[in-house]
């Protein structure tokens, strides 16, 4: 949309002024090599990210990588009745995840959880489990 983006050229409703993405800001660990997040107005809509779960209005996510590998991220919703509901989808589809052995190995030590609004995914990879990520990630994009 053009009137949109010459909005945004000219400074308008800038993210520095946007309570809701200065909030989501705070979630994440900004000295983490990848973060991101994401806050849909109520000018967007899309459907659910997960059939039969609701859609949260923002969601945030930090990624750590050393020896080992760690994943926190979040999905916000209006309020915490929605993300308790919300919690119980993701938790199970989790499940019938971990149920598939190929996926198992990268879900052994993860969860997730509801606090307030926010439904939080928690997940962590041991140093050998990370090697053979890379590996394997390296190998994918480096073949000719």
């Amino acid at each position: 949309d053009r009137a949109w983006l010459e909005a945004r050229l000219a400074g308008k409703d800038a993210v520095a002024d946007n309570a809701p993405v200065r909030a989501l800001c705070a979630e994440v660990d900004p000295k983490a090599p990848f973060w991101g997040v994401a806050y849909q107005s109520t000018t967007v809509s899309t459907g659910p990210i997960l059939p039969g779960v609701e859609a949260p209005e923002s969601m945030w996510v930090s990624v750590t990588l050393a020896d080992d590998l760690g994943v926190a991220a979040g999905l916000r919703y209006p309020d915490p009745a929605r993300a308790m509901a919300a919690g119980v989808g993701w938790a199970a589809a989790l499940e019938e995840q971990r149920k598939d052995a190929a996926v198992r190995f990268w879900l052994t030590e993860s969860r997730f959880e509801t606090k307030g609004r926010d439904v939080l995914f928690v997940a962590h990879l041991e140093e050998s489990s990370t090697k053979l990520t890379v590996d394997a990630v390296s190998e994918m994009f480096l073949k000719e």
